[in-house]
């Protein structure tokens, strides 16, 4: 209905159920077969590769949060 629609507008797509963007690099990465886990906190966190010790994730600081609500998600009634 969405790409139906005749004019632009804002529209919320919601599952009812919380994840973080954490969770989801994690499952991406757990997908794919490679082995990840995340070092640090806040803006310094990164993603690592079990295997290479290569950094496969870093915080962009332009899109960086610090006063974000701990929960956010969207209701699909």
């Amino acid at each position: 209905m969405i790409l139906q629609h005749d004019t632009p507008e804002d529209f919320v797509i919601a599952t009812g159920e919380q994840h973080t963007v954490r969770d989801i690099t994690q499952r991406a990465f757990a997908a794919v077969g490679i082995g990840f886990r995340f070092e640090g906190k806040g803006i310094d966190e990164k993603g690592i590769d079990v295997r290479t010790g290569n950094v496969l994730v870093e915080v962009n600081e332009m899109w960086y949060r610090t006063t974000d609500v701990d929960n956010l998600w969207g209701d699909p009634t």
